[in-house]
């Protein structure tokens, strides 16, 4: 479960990538940008979020700074442009998933020492 987000938004970034720079006039990708722009986002989003689903937990303390404002800045960005009515509905459902998983590893708490107890019996 624990990488279980981290894979689907993967799949979908790519899945929306490779489907609007091939078949842009496809019903499917009505709703997706097929943009530069887009397309960048989407593949750096895409490599954070592969380093992510394959290093383990506690990860290094810059990468997760650095996803962390990533993700933050593509939030808002994502936002903005949806606000505006320039994203369409599905690039920006994609983007901002991927973004809130990024953003949630960045959070993730380094691990505590284990507390070792005995038993008297």
């Amino acid at each position: 479960m624990r990488k279980t987000l981290l894979i689907l938004s993967f799949a979908s970034l790519i899945i929306l990538a490779v489907g609007t720079s091939l078949a842009p006039n496809n019903s499917m990708f009505w709703l997706a940008n097929g943009d530069v722009a887009y397309q960048i986002v989407r593949m750096i989003l895409s490599a954070m979020l592969l380093l992510q689903i394959f290093t383990e937990p506690p990860r290094q303390l810059y990468f997760r700074i650095m996803s962390g404002l990533a993700a933050l800045a593509i939030t808002v960005w994502a936002l903005q442009l949806t606000y505006i009515n320039h994203m369409l509905l599905l690039a920006s459902f994609s983007i901002l998933a991927a973004s809130i998983a990024t953003g949630l590893t960045a959070l993730e708490l380094s691990p505590s020492p284990s507390v070792k107890t005995s038993v008297k019996t």
